[in-house]
């Protein structure tokens, strides 16, 4: 997140594209009111388009990289969102592009989902345990 805190004052737009397995999605609220069916998802479907907070308050188990971003960047309503079902995918793959004043840059993540949890990334595991190690160690002060 540190190259969007490098551009931050020249962002004009930032699109996240997400693509799970339709088996990670189920559960999402979501689903609650669309006509689509996780289950009944055979290609590469496009299952929602729209802004990162939408995309957090539908997919809040899904799409905390929208969170994120949306922190790190241009904000909630201003940052968009792309959610991919696919169920020949046994990734979680998001690609962030970001464009400005200053010029344009992507980015494209791949991760392997949880074994335990597979609405999250395996990197996401780790990255949280990195992060709390830090903290009991001192390297990180919460609150001062």
């Amino acid at each position: 997140m540190i190259v969007f805190r490098a551009v931050k004052d020249e962002l004009e737009s930032i699109v996240l594209v997400t693509t799970k397995n339709p088996k990670a999605l189920k559960g999402a609220k979501f689903f609650e009111t669309s006509k689509i069916n996780p289950d009944e998802i055979k290609e590469s479907t496009v299952i929602y388009d729209g802004t990162a907070e939408e995309a957090v308050r539908l997919f809040p188990a899904n799409i905390n990289v929208a969170a994120l971003i949306s922190l790190a960047g241009i904000g909630s309503t201003k940052t968009k969102v792309r959610i991919v079902a696919d169920p020949k995918t046994d990734k979680n793959t998001h690609e962030i592009e970001a464009s400005g004043k200053f010029g344009k840059f992507s980015i494209k993540i791949e991760n392997v989902p949880s074994e335990s949890n597979p609405k999250t990334s395996r990197l996401a595991i780790l990255s949280a345990i990195e992060c709390l190690r830090k903290i009991c160690d001192g390297e990180i002060q919460i609150g001062t």
